[in-house]
């Protein structure tokens, strides 16, 4: 799992190559 702060950061750079559908 990734801190709330880290998942920001990686929400918005797998946002921009692929949609947010990852959620595990």
């Amino acid at each position: 799992m990734v801190s709330k702060s880290n998942m920001a950061k990686h929400r918005k750079l797998c946002g921009k190559k692929k949609p947010p559908k990852t959620r595990k």
